[in-house]
């Protein structure tokens, strides 16, 4: 059954699902709720086909294919609502080609694999969580990207050691209220000096420059720990900024780049943007 020939609306299937306990397929997805539904409509008017196939979800993007498997309804779910974004907008403006590219929170693979196939040389892409990072890997796999896209299974943040994040929703990745949350949606991960980071890949890069996207929930505010010698040696970052904006926006600023605003978001409460950042020519 197609989506668009559905002629129920959303709100009238999570109805059917709470009063009735509806639960219905299609292409093999079981829906169970209204944001599943969405996703699905969202999927298809973008022209990516979804369905489930040997206990895994696959979205056949076009550009590249990604599964996850059907056992967790979390994973699966989470993976259609990234997809469902429009990458190119958000993304797009990083200049990718040629170069190597620093992907801080790479997620499940959507993005790297988006990279990779726009001509990267190089993706590293850094995910600490460990149920997402086997995704990840996994997506990089199917799309025989092995070769392109590096996969770390830490994140980056203002020193090594570890810290503890939030599994609880997007926009959410520090930990800020352990107490409200409880310890079912804490995890405790890996992380790296984002300096180190940043310095290990420039020492090993020849011929292409570094670029970087982030968006790990909060470990961008690294940026205004290290030093502007090391920041400057990434020529544009994509970062998707939790909270207060003007303190990263003024140290790229102070550091040489030029800032544009490319969208802003909605972040439960909490101010989110994303910024390109691309460093000055003389500066």
């Amino acid at each position: 059954m197609s989506l668009r020939s559905l002629g129920i609306s959303a709100t009238l299937l999570e109805l059917l699902r709470r009063v009735l306990k509806v639960r219905y397929r299609i292409n093999g997805v079981v829906v169970n709720d209204s944001n599943v539904f969405r996703n699905l409509r969202k999927l298809a008017l973008k022209g990516y086909r979804v369905y489930a196939r040997s206990n895994y979800l696959y979205i056949d993007a076009g550009w590249a294919l990604f599964r996850a498997p059907l056992r967790d309804a979390r994973i699966w779910s989470w993976l259609m609502a990234v997809l469902a974004e429009d990458i190119e907008e958000l993304y797009g403006c990083l200049s990718v080609e040629g170069n190597v590219v620093l992907d801080v929170g790479a997620f499940m693979g959507e993005t790297s694999c988006f990279f990779a196939k726009r001509g990267a040389r190089i993706v590293h892409a850094f995910e600490p969580v460990k149920e997402f990072y086997e995704v990840l890997v996994d997506n990089v796999r199917l799309n025989r990207l092995e070769e392109r896209v590096i996969t770390h299974n830490y994140g980056v943040w203002i020193s090594d050691g570890e810290i503890t994040i939030n599994l609880s929703g997007g926009g959410s990745g520090l930990d800020l209220k352990r107490e409200a949350l409880g310890e079912a949606c804490l995890e405790r991960v890996r992380a790296v000096d984002l300096a180190k980071v940043i310095n290990v890949v420039s020492d090993t890069t020849e011929g292409s420059d570094i670029v970087a996207k982030f968006d790990c929930e909060g470990c961008e505010y690294a940026l205004l720990s290290i030093d502007r010698e090391v920041i400057r040696k990434v020529r544009e970052y994509v970062i998707e900024i939790h909270g207060a904006y003007l303190p990263i926006v003024h140290r790229m600023l102070e550091c040489g780049y030029a800032a544009k605003l490319v969208r802003k978001l909605s972040g439960n409460g909490v101010p989110l943007t994303i910024w390109h950042f691309r460093r000055r020519k003389n500066s």
